[in-house]
C-alpha cells in the first residue's frame, strides 16, 4: 500500500510542476529552454511563419487529451479557463 501512495504523492508532484511549467519555462536561460524542448519536442518545423510542433509521448497524449476536453468544454457552453490557449483546438 505504500508503493501506492508514493506513486499517488509523486503523480501530485508532476501535475503540480505542470501547471508551472509555462511561468518556469520563461525564467530560464536559452539552454535550459533548449534541454526543455528536447525533452518534450520530437520534431519542429518553420512553414510559411507559422511553427510545427511534434510532441513525444506521453506529452502529445497529454495534449491530445487536454485539447478534446476543452472542445467537449465549449461545446457545452464555456471555455475552460485553466487550458492554455497554445494547446490548440
Amino acid at each position: 500500500m505504500q508503493a501506492d501512495d508514493s506513486y499517488m504523492h509523486d503523480g501530485v508532484r508532476l501535475l503540480d510542476l505542470a501547471q508551472s511549467a509555462g511561468r518556469l519555462f520563461r525564467k530560464q536561460t536559452g539552454p535550459e529552454k533548449r534541454r526543455l524542448l528536447g525533452f518534450l519536442v520530437s520534431n519542429c518545423t518553420l512553414a510559411d511563419g507559422k511553427v510545427s510542433v511534434t510532441l513525444k509521448q506521453p506529452f502529445d497524449m497529454i495534449a491530445e487529451t487536454a485539447s478534446k476536453t476543452a472542445t467537449s468544454e465549449r461545446k457545452k457552453g464555456g471555455k475552460n479557463p485553466d487550458r492554455p490557449d497554445w494547446l490548440g483546438d
